[in-house]
């Protein structure tokens, strides 16, 4: 089976979960993961449909993580700035929240910032691979800091 027929399956799967009568928490969480296949780039994505189904998500369970998640898709779908704000409802101490910060400020312009951020993600990281990406991603921030001086 092909890539496309394989997404498209996935999509009849989720259009079945929306179209039953009670819409709950798997649903929203298949609708996101839907939106997410369906995009052949990250450009494509739908975020400000994935920002909507967060907000589902959000009614029937309030976590850290979800709105997280939500923190990262309203930056994507309007503004770094957007998304720090969304950021400021989530627990400080929540895991890869130092990450999305780091994210969001380089998006926005704040390198030394999000550099500082990336490297306590690093020392935060849950595993090995994540802490590799992470601080990566600082001392790629740093190098192009070090250029611009």
């Amino acid at each position: 089976m092909g890539h496309r027929a394989h997404r498209g399956g996935k999509r009849a799967i989720v259009q079945a979960a929306l179209a039953q009568d009670k819409l709950g928490e798997y649903q929203a969480q298949a609708a996101i993961a839907a939106l997410h296949a369906d995009a052949p780039r990250f450009e494509d994505t739908d975020w400000v449909q994935i920002v909507e189904w967060y907000d589902e998500q959000l009614r029937f369970a309030d976590t850290p993580t979800i709105r997280l998640n939500r923190a990262v898709a309203v930056g994507e779908a309007d503004g770094a700035p957007a998304g720090l704000a969304a950021l400021a409802d989530v627990d400080e101490n929540i895991p890869r929240r130092d990450a999305v910060a780091a994210h969001l400020h380089e998006r926005n312009g704040d390198l030394e910032l999000a550099a500082r951020l990336f490297a306590a993600a690093a020392r935060n990281a849950p595993n090995l691979a994540e802490r590799d990406h992470q601080t990566r991603q600082a001392v790629r921030l740093n190098q192009l800091l070090r250029h611009q001086r």
